[in-house]
C-alpha cells in the first residue's frame, strides 16, 4: 500500500507582487479573543476593493467592501464558492458580507 501523500505546502507570494497588489494592512485587536484584519488593495488593479477578516475563536466573517454594484453582485454570487474554497484551507467561515460603499 501507498502512504498518503503530504498535503501540499501553502505557497507564498513573493513580496514584490503583494507590494503591487495590496495598499495597506491594518490588524486590530479587539478583546482577546477577537482580531480584525483589514486589507486595501490598490485602485489601479482592484478599483477600490477592500476586504476586513474578523475572527471571533476558531470562527471567521469575511466582509468585502466593493465600488459598484455589479462587482457586488459577482461577490454575492461566489460567496458560497469562496466559503467552500476557504473551508477546504481549513478556515471555518461563519459569514461572507458584501457591501457596496
Amino acid at each position: 500500500m501507498t502512504p498518503p501523500e503530504a498535503p501540499a505546502a501553502p505557497r507564498e507570494l513573493p513580496k514584490a507582487l503583494l507590494d503591487q497588489i495590496v495598499q495597506s494592512v491594518t490588524i486590530i485587536q479587539k478583546g482577546d479573543l477577537q482580531k480584525e484584519i483589514q486589507i486595501d488593495f490598490h485602485d489601479k488593479i482592484f478599483h477600490g476593493l477592500k476586504l476586513k477578516v474578523t475572527s471571533q475563536g476558531q470562527e471567521v466573517s469575511v466582509e468585502f467592501l466593493v465600488p459598484n454594484r455589479t462587482v457586488e453582485e459577482t461577490f454575492k454570487q461566489e460567496r458560497e464558492n469562496i466559503a467552500l474554497a476557504l473551508g477546504e484551507k481549513g478556515v471555518d467561515v461563519r459569514s461572507i458580507d458584501v457591501t457596496c460603499m
